[in-house]
């Protein structure tokens, strides 16, 4: 417990903390993509070294005057009116800051979870907030921090961790980006990132018995590691291409957050922390602008005004979706087809508890009973020329509100997939309630799709979804996620594929260019390509003269060569085949199946496996990268297969 004003050592430390930390949540990391593209870890490692060294620099001249603060430090060498103009510089730049921040923190909201809410409404909240405990206060402003900053630290960790599902350390290639000049140097411009520590000079220590300078070297040390961090994993998570057209850094690894297959919303977390991370940094802004305000006693204890301002907090975070159950309607699944009077016709497959299910469309509404049985789903068909658009149309349909937090499928049309498929799943990908790890199919007609599923076994439909779609337990077909979907397709050095769905259920996959449909595999090559990622679990092979259950649940090692004018490209594959099986005959035939497929798949250009990877990683620059062409030269790749087979459980 504090004395008077003195600012503790753990006061001290969570200020700086936070002000190096809440740029973090809003539109700022953008700045270290624009520069760095894949590598913007390396921009945001070298601005926060460098700011590190300037700010030890300060600190080495300023930590004598750590007692008094930088107003009374240069009043006592340079006068008053130096002191007044400092005073001065210091209240317009908190203003602005101020400013700046309440606009950003509202802009970020209205595009994350608010985006009906106009900007002024969300902007006296955070004022009033901010208010509230400036008014308590400097100590109750300190207390503040004390309180919330180990929170906003341990959001961060959450989500570096729960990003590293899905890093793929191949998306940090090329490894200098867009080039040393802008990833280094021009990058410089992102220690605006770090701008309001400015305001640990206006806050004097008076008489704090610690060492000034070794706290806020540690906690600036800390913030800086954090920021590193959020933007290495971003980087991990997508490739530069579809990473630079992101806007909340943050927000969209929350989107992808998962334990195993089980999705985790810790989107909450992002928006607690942002919203207290604003307060706290506002109030401090507005506490150095009217530090004379403290003076004035309100009875107010420092923890009761703390207590109130992140009370204030939970409330903008818990209420904002608020509603019943039955005031909402789920949809499920989707299916994209092409319109017959708009562009697009969209069904929206939605849960209906009561099982009084039907089939309603804006054109057909006369036509509600499914004739396939399932009671457990109601199908909604829209046209419109986009998704939102159709949102907004289903919206006049339905007398609940729609959900869309818990689509298991989207379903897209041979048609549609052919002409861009891409761009239909990067808008999914933006929508604030479609989880990315809604899994993706491809069947001549959507809506037929939907309207046919009729789960045997289960009674709820989503359960069906859930299970329908498993990758080990599919060898004949594949599971490819929205989120890798996206990821694959703008990447120049992977191709995507997605599966088939028709009468038989999962059976084989398409084959994306792009992210456009440009060829199919049937079941059995399929089958070969979940061989080569490492995907089978005892699927039965026939070898020819015999049959056996074979599992490859490692990936193969791969070498490409680009030495010559073609790419020599050798993999080496190892496979469990059940006992009593022929294990060279296997091998030779796997051996033919897979340099089979390998050619037909490249002699159109689509490089399912990623190999072009392994090349992206040996260029320097993206500029480099871009200019090689690999998706042109991985036409006329040379092939060596080599499989091992051995001896496993007899199943």
């Amino acid at each position: 417990m504090n004395d008077n004003n003195n600012i503790g050592k753990w006061e001290l430390g969570c200020i700086i903390f936070n002000s190096l930390v809440f740029k973090l949540f809003l539109f700022y990391p953008k700045i270290y993509l624009h520069f760095g593209g894949s590598a913007a870890w390396l921009t945001a490692f070298f601005s926060g070294a460098v700011f590190l060294a300037i700010f030890w620099l300060i600190m080495m001249l300023y930590d004598k005057y750590a007692d008094i603060g930088i107003v009374e430090a240069v009043k006592r060498k340079f006068g008053t009116k130096a002191s007044n103009a400092v005073s001065l510089i210091g209240v317009i730049y908190f203003i602005v800051s101020f400013c700046a921040v309440v606009f950003y923190v509202c802009c970020a909201l209205r595009k994350t979870v608010f985006p009906t809410s106009p900007l002024w409404y969300t902007g006296v909240f955070i004022v009033l907030a901010a208010l509230v405990t400036m008014l308590c206060g400097n100590q109750a402003v300190r207390r503040m921090h004390s309180l919330s900053s180990l929170g906003i630290g341990l959001t961060v960790a959450a989500i570096f961790v729960f990003g590293l599902k899905n890093a793929d350390i191949y998306n940090l290639a090329p490894v200098l980006g867009k080039g040393a000049s802008n990833v280094l140097f021009k990058g410089l411009s992102s220690l605006l990132m770090y701008s309001d520590i400015i305001a640990i000079f206006f806050l004097p220590r008076n008489s704090g018995k610690y060492s000034y300078k070794k706290t806020a070297m540690f906690s600036a040390v800390l913030a800086v590691v954090a920021n590193v961090l959020i933007i290495l994993i971003f980087s991990l998570n997508f490739p530069y291409e579809y990473a630079e057209g992101v806007e909340h850094i943050t927000y969209a690894l929350t989107k992808g957050a998962s334990v195993g297959k089980f999705p985790i919303r810790i989107d909450f977390a992002y928006l607690l922390a942002l919203i207290t991370s604003a307060i706290l940094y506002s109030s401090l802004s507005l506490s150095i602008i009217v530090n004379e305000v403290r003076k004035i006693s309100f009875n107010i204890k420092r923890a009761g005004a703390a207590v109130m301002s992140l009370i204030m907090c939970l409330m903008l975070c818990g209420c904002y979706d608020s509603s019943e159950v039955e005031e909402k309607g789920y949809v499920i699944a989707m299916g994209i087809d092409k319109g017959d009077n708009s562009e697009f016709k969209y069904t929206f497959q939605l849960s209906n508890p009561l099982e009084s299910g039907g089939s309603i469309g804006t054109e057909e509404k006369a036509d509600e009973k499914q004739s396939d049985g399932n009671k457990t789903v109601d199908n909604i068909c829209v046209e419109a020329e986009d998704f939102f658009t159709a949102k907004n149309k289903l919206k006049s349909v339905m007398s609940k509100k729609t959900d869309f937090s818990n689509v298991k499928v989207v379903a897209l049309s041979e048609q549609v997939a052919k002409e861009d498929a891409l761009s239909h799943c990067v808008v999914l990908m933006k929508d604030r309630e479609v989880r990315q790890s809604a899994n993706l199919c491809v069947a001549d007609s959507a809506v037929e799709f939907l309207k046919s599923v009729n789960p045997t076994l289960e009674e709820n439909t989503i359960r069906y979804y859930e299970l329908f779609f498993k990758n080990r337990d599919v060898p004949y077909a594949t599971v490819t996620t929205l989120r890798d979907f996206v990821s694959r397709s703008v990447d120049k050095a992977y191709d995507a594929v997605v599966p088939l769905v028709n009468e038989n259920g999962l059976s084989g996959m398409a084959l994306f260019l792009s992210g456009k449909m440009c060829g199919v595999a049937d079941a059995d090559e399929a089958l070969i390509y979940n061989v080569l990622i490492g995907n089978t679990e005892e699927a039965g092979f026939n070898y020819g003269t015999g049959e056996c259950v074979l599992s490859s649940v490692c990936k193969p090692d791969v070498e490409v060569s680009t030495d010559n004018v073609n790419p020599y490209i050798t993999l080496e594959i190892e496979v469990t085949v059940s006992e009593g099986a022929d294990l060279d005959k296997v091998a030779r035939m796997l051996k033919s199946q897979i340099e089979t497929f390998l050619y037909k798949t490249s002699t159109i250009g689509c490089d399912i496996l990623g190999l072009g990877r392994k090349v992206k990683s040996d260029f320097v620059t993206q500029s480099e990268w871009e200019s090689y062409n690999w998706n042109i030269l991985y036409n006329n790749s040379v092939f060596s297969v080599n499989v091992i087979a051995k001896n496993g459980k007899n199943n």
